[in-house]
């Protein structure tokens, strides 16, 4: 049984801080008798928004481990709505995904109560996914009860798990470009921290994302009363992989959601192909696109090469997120116009081998094959280097299987 207590307020160096303490049978002991603290940190513009009243966002935030270790959760209060979705919807779901158990959850008290939260917000990560979203929801063609009055900015594992003070370092710098955005469309941001990240040790972030970010979208759920959350594929592409969360946003977000506080996906009928070919005509992604993986891979200690990359560029362009971004602009005849944030005398250099490996790739990864279709339709130059690396990169993925393979039955 996890145990959650009762969620405090508390105001710490200028932060306000929603806390609660999470323990089982083995963590709660005579040296830490509260079990482990959680907490929601946010700056005292908005800690009067931190939601104490329920256990909402700590329950969503422990949620997938729960389901994982086949413990219970046990919270004082939770929001009736949520309850009801979590039990018949959500927790059959993922323990079906992630094969573990159908837990229960034990409560005190159910609450219907409505906040009368008044702002509709979004991420702003500045991706292609998250512009996308804003485009929708700040014009004046948005329904006015959707338009965009808060932008959002969340520390909860997309700048890696690893190295922590690298981390919050990452966190802060990409912060301010943020901010210097929103200041550009008079749109305030809020900025809220999270340790959930520490209960997901040994998870992929993209395996538990949604549930990290949602989470922290209830811990102020006096604040949102919309919060649309930029998907991540198309709603035909919904699927019960246990890769990627976000391939079941479709279905989870309505179900995370409360009597308060509505969660919508975000452009769920558009691929990353379209979306980049509707950001690549509005103007602010020329000076603020931000897609690079540098800070991630550095953070984790994955790729050494480009972490060491200069920064002279807001994107490091030698990444995949980075390759797969302007290579998508180049075909749709973009590419220039982003000359000022991507280094594209090295990408021309690497673009056949890059374009071999898309092609070599297309039929295991959802990005490369809305590429390669690209390619197709437009008829781009597919130059005989780039097929040989085509062939490169089969032989060497298809070695890679079979070493797999052999090292899974040495088992």
């Amino acid at each position: 049984m996890i145990r959650i207590s009762k969620p405090i307020v508390r105001e710490v160096d200028r932060k306000v801080f929603l806390v609660s303490y999470m323990s089982d049978n083995k963590s709660k002991t005579e040296v830490n008798p509260n079990g482990e603290e959680v907490f929601y940190a946010t700056t005292k513009d908005y800690g009067q928004y931190l939601t104490n009243e329920s256990s909402d966002c700590f329950v969503v935030g422990i949620l997938l481990m729960a389901i994982k270790l086949g413990q219970d959760i046990e919270c004082d209060t939770i929001s009736e709505k949520l309850y009801y979705n979590l039990v018949h919807t959500v927790i059959p779901i993922l323990a079906q995904i992630y094969g573990g158990k159908e837990i229960k959850i034990h409560c005190k008290h159910l609450s219907n109560q409505n906040y009368q939260a008044k702002a509709v917000a979004t991420g702003c990560s500045l991706g292609v996914d998250s512009f996308s979203t804003i485009i929708d929801h700040i014009g004046t063609d948005c329904s006015p009860s959707y338009r965009l009055t808060h932008f959002t900015y969340f520390n909860v594992g997309a700048h890696g798990d690893k190295n922590l003070d690298k981390v919050k370092e990452s966190y802060d710098n990409d912060f301010k470009l943020v901010d210097a955005y929103a200041k550009t469309k008079k749109i305030p941001v809020v900025a809220v921290e999270s340790n959930i990240s520490k209960l997901y040790e040994g998870f992929d972030f993209n395996q538990c994302a949604l549930i990290r970010n949602m989470s922290v979208v209830l811990s102020m759920q006096k604040l949102f009363r919309r919060y649309i959350y930029a998907s991540s594929f198309h709603i035909r592409d919904t699927s019960f992989s246990n890769k990627d969360m976000h391939y079941q946003s479709p279905f989870l977000l309505p179900a995370l959601s409360t009597e308060t506080t509505e969660l919508i996906n975000g452009d769920p009928c558009l691929d990353r192909v379209n979306k980049t070919r509707k950001i690549a005509d509005f103007e602010d992604t020329y000076k603020y696109l931000y897609v690079c993986w540098k800070e991630l891979i550095a953070n984790d200690g994955l790729n050494e090469d480009i972490a060491k990359v200069k920064d002279e560029f807001l994107n490091c362009t030698r990444c995949d997120k980075c390759l797969r971004t302007i290579l998508t602009l180049d075909i749709l005849g973009k590419k220039e116009k982003y000359h000022n944030i991507f280094d594209l005398k090295y990408y021309d250099k690497s673009k056949d081998l890059y374009v071999g490996k898309v092609i070599a790739y297309k039929r295991r990864e959802t990005y490369y094959q809305e590429i390669y279709q690209l390619m197709k339709e437009t008829d781009f130059p597919i130059t005989l280097k780039a097929r040989i690396y085509t062939f490169m990169w089969t032989i060497s993925n298809r070695f890679w299987c079979k070493l797999q393979m052999v090292k899974k039955n040495s088992w």
